[in-house]
Parts: structure tokens; sequence; C-alpha cells
């Protein structure tokens, strides 16, 4: 649904709302997004850290290396 369709008919004062309304709900998303992606970073620096802390890459991988592994690859190696 197009902007003109969902605006059609408001008034002034109702679009301004409907703006506010949207703008923060973006914020409020990419807040979201942000802070899942902080959570994904650490959970991955955390399993390379206990990867290399304990040896069990016996000395395969680098500490690069493992960070350009998928967490799915470091899960599996943990």
């Amino acid at each position: 649904m197009g902007l003109n369709e969902v605006t059609a008919g408001m008034t002034p004062q109702e679009k301004e709302i409907y703006f506010a309304h949207m703008e923060k709900r973006h914020r409020e998303e990419a807040e979201k997004i942000r802070l899942e992606k902080e959570r994904t970073r650490a959970y991955k620096e955390s399993l390379i850290q206990d990867i290399l802390a304990k040896g069990l890459n016996h000395n395969q991988y680098t500490e690069e290396q493992l960070r350009g592994k998928s967490i799915r690859v470091l899960e599996m190696m943990w």
C-alpha cells in the first residue's frame, strides 16, 4: 500500500500523529535490531574465546579464521 493510499482522507493533524507514530515505531525496530546484532556478536565472541581457551580447535584455526566462521560452525566446533 502506498503512502498516498494510507494518508488519503486524513486531516493534517491526523497525518502528523500518524507520521510521529511511524517514526517512533521505526526507531524502536532499529533499536531492537541493533540490540540483537550486539547480542549475536557477543555470543560469537564468547564462542571463539571458549574454543581458543579450551584448545578445541587443536591449533587448526587462528582467532581471525574463527571470526570468519558462522555461529553455527562455531557451535558445532564447541
